[in-house]
């Protein structure tokens, strides 16, 4: 992961550890570094992205990701079992 994304990833989490148990699990989605800018601007960072998560989707952070994909315009399979780990992005 290059510094730009680790920026992005601390930016998201922003020092809330339920964040960033959300943002692990977000990257299982291909297109999750656009979906975490996308949060960012939205202004959905730690203990509010937390809050969001928990509160209105009922800890369903798999339909959480898609309908913030949904609203960028992304569209990616449904998550109805996870088997491998997130990749992540390369940056040639």
């Amino acid at each position: 992961m290059d510094r730009e994304t680790q920026q992005l990833v601390m930016d998201v989490m922003d020092g809330n550890p339920g964040a960033l148990m959300i943002i692990q699990r977000l990257m299982y989605f291909s297109t999750w570094g656009p979906l975490l800018c996308h949060l960012k601007m939205q202004g959905l960072i730690g203990s509010r992205l937390w809050r969001v998560v928990q509160d209105d989707y009922a800890e369903d952070w798999r339909r959480f990701g898609q309908v913030q994909l949904a609203e960028m315009g992304l569209l990616e399979p449904t998550l109805s079992h996870i088997a491998a780990p997130p990749t992540w992005p390369r940056c040639n």
